[in-house]
């Protein structure tokens, strides 16, 4: 991304099946971005559990550079010219992957999809590190193949508040990949009689309103990048749901993440599902909060509160 420093492509490794996807899919985009891929892994802080023996320090960090080890040797095999440093990390595993990530141009992760311990990953390390990270975060399945290119990069497209952090790159990864641009939009009515009645009296107003806000919102940025191919998409239904059945035919599906004041910070459910979900890598954007922001105002039933 040229907005974006050009840091090394970091990675999070911990012995994993699908530790081979995100190591490939991050030589990959450093050898295009012309950076270096640095390989993160955090030793667990060892905990008693009598009767069994004690872990030794000496064999923990042994077993850590073995996989560091493998790792590189994965990521140099993908990417033979481009640099590949590694390094190893203490304590809580988000925490460690945070310090690792900073200066980086982005921090790739890869999950297992449906297996019991993917999720436990996907639920805690990668959500925590999408909510958190400084620089984009993304999550590639244990299912994704680097081959199987559809030429076609997914941006998800909630409102124009701030819609240019996520539009800026989007275009951007477009470009660099020579991929046409997919900006979807899906939407809802959160009562499931209202959606009903909504959708039949007024789905095409809904349709023709959102289309306008968004090609309005997209005449810049067409002008910047001429050469992107630019479909917009306006489907009614779930967010998550259309996004997830979009990844299957995507090579790259960009996010934004829940935006919050205070901490502690999130992805936002729609990131969330999708990271789980998603068939192809999920990049998630961070947000900025700007100093304009107007001030808080707390409502409960329509009612100030004091």
């Amino acid at each position: 991304m040229p907005s974006q420093p050009i840091g090394p492509v970091v990675v999070g490794v911990d012995g994993a099946p699908w530790n081979r996807v995100a190591i490939e899919y991050a030589a990959r985009e450093a050898e295009q971005r012309g950076t270096g891929v640095r390989l993160v892994h955090v030793i667990p802080t060892p905990v008693p559990r009598p009767p069994l023996p004690p872990v030794v320090p000496a064999a923990v960090r042994s077993a850590g550079l073995g996989i560091l080890q493998h790792a590189h040797e994965a990521a140099h095999t993908v990417a033979p010219t481009v640099e590949v440093t590694t390094g190893l990390a203490r304590g809580p595993v988000v925490e460690a992957l945070l310090r690792a990530a900073e200066g980086a141009s982005a921090v790739v992760l890869g999950h297992g999809g449906d297996s019991s311990r993917a999720r436990l990953w996907t639920g805690s390390t990668l959500t925590g590190v999408s909510a958190r990270a400084a620089c984009p975060t993304v999550a590639v399945p244990a299912s994704w193949v680097s081959a199987s290119r559809h030429g076609r990069v997914v941006v998800g497209y909630h409102s124009p508040q701030h819609s240019d952090e996520l539009l800026t790159p989007a275009f951007e990864e477009a470009a660099r990949r020579k991929a046409e641009l997919v900006v979807l939009h899906a939407w809802t009515v959160p009562s499931g009689y209202a959606d009903v009645i909504e959708v039949r009296t007024h789905a095409d107003d809904r349709r023709r309103t959102a289309l306008a806000e968004i090609e309005s919102q997209l005449d810049a940025f067409e002008a910047t990048f001429p050469e992107v191919s630019v479909r917009v998409e306006v489907v009614h239904g779930q967010p998550a749901h259309a996004l997830v059945a979009a990844s299957r035919t995507a090579d790259l599906l960009v996010l934004g993440r829940g935006r919050s004041l205070l901490p502690p910070r999130h992805v936002g459910g729609t990131a969330r599902a999708v990271l789980r979900e998603g068939a192809c890598p999920v990049e998630i954007m961070p947000s900025s909060l700007h100093s304009d922001l107007p001030e808080l105002t707390l409502e409960e039933h329509g009612a100030l509160l004091p």
